[in-house]
């Protein structure tokens, strides 16, 4: 059983969070019937944004030295100042593969009693059955899983051919929900692959549909190298939405072409909520040549600031602890 703290209460056609300063908020699934778009918000946007802060786990990754576990969870609480929705701690992969992210175990146990966790959901990648095995002892919140839409990347990534990792994280899916966690699914290379270009809308559709009828609480299509037009985005998330009403659909997008927010952006008005970013626009993928940097937690503030979109945040403490990041990169690499 994950952790108490924080937890999204799940109902049927809706779901619900707890933010870090307690506020309730209720994202209701459905597509409207004349204009196609989700019906859960209207064209000014009332819902606000759900920020997945990944700057610990994808933003650590691929960087070139390795902090601690103590070090991690120190900038875990000053990360959790700035009022995330959710956070991502940690990656239970080998740590030969991801050096990175060694120490998983050790990470979670420093953060059981943090007190800030109260109110606000931890999550923990998991690549594969043995992964999960030890998370499910770790006393984390949440799962994130993943399945890449190309094949050489899933080949590459995980080491599967792309259908049988996709049916090994739906067995993923099935059993963290036994064990009552909460579950952020990934299509991986949603939007294109440097090993095999733009992938068919039809398997990216098919397996969000996947995902979701297999109850994953957010799916999230993922631009994993960051070559995606804003156009781009919003087409597929407009596809997506269509051929699969009342998905809780999420974005996790790369800033290559330095779009990034202006692609999440675009998406507003079709009802996403959801969007991971990173502090710092830290991040990459080890598997996939050429990936870019996520989206910066701090311009995506900006960026829906100046849209005048409501937002439970703490500007200032997104600063601090983009600076906190930046001093132990630079203190370990120095």
């Amino acid at each position: 059983m994950g952790g108490g703290s924080g937890r999204e209460l799940r109902k049927r056609g809706s779901l619900v969070f707890r933010g870090l300063y307690g506020k309730s908020l209720s994202f209701v699934s459905g597509v409207r019937q004349d204009s196609g778009y989700p019906s859960w918000v209207d064209s000014s946007c009332a819902e606000p944004v759900r920020f997945h802060e990944v700057a610990l786990r994808d933003g650590l990754q691929n960087e070139s030295v390795c902090l601690s576990p103590e070090k991690r969870a120190e900038l875990a609480s000053c990360i959790a100042l700035y009022g995330p929705s959710t956070l991502e701690v940690a990656a239970f992969v080998n740590p030969r593969k991801v050096p990175q992210m060694a120490g998983a175990e050790a990470l979670c146990q420093l953060l059981l009693d943090a007190p800030w966790r109260e109110n606000l959901s931890l999550f923990g990648l998991v690549p594969n059955q043995k992964g999960f095995d030890v998370f499910a002892r770790a006393g984390l919140d949440g799962i994130t899983l993943l399945a890449s839409a190309s094949e050489s990347h899933s080949q590459a990534n995980v080491g599967q051919s792309q259908g049988v990792a996709f049916q090994e994280a739906l067995t993923l899916v099935n059993q963290a929900q036994s064990g009552g966690f909460l579950v952020r699914a990934y299509v991986s290379m949603a939007f294109g692959c440097p090993f095999d270009g733009e992938a068919p809308a039809s398997v990216v559709i098919e397996m969000a549909q996947g995902f979701f009828e297999a109850g994953a609480d957010v799916v999230v299509l993922a631009d994993t190298v960051g070559g995606a037009t804003p156009q781009q985005i919003e087409q597929l998330v407009r596809k997506v939405l269509l051929a699969c009403p009342g998905i809780p659909l999420g974005l996790h997008l790369h800033d290559g072409r330095q779009q990034a927010c202006e692609g999440a952006g675009s998406t507003r008005e079709l009802g996403v909520v959801h969007f991971d970013s990173a502090l710092g626009g830290l991040g990459g993928c080890p598997f996939a040549p050429g990936a870019a940097g996520n989206m910066d937690t701090a311009k995506w503030a900006d960026f829906l600031r100046a849209r005048q979109e409501p937002m439970s945040l703490n500007l200032p403490a997104i600063s601090d602890a983009a600076a906190a990041l930046r001093r132990a990169l630079s203190t370990i690499s120095g």
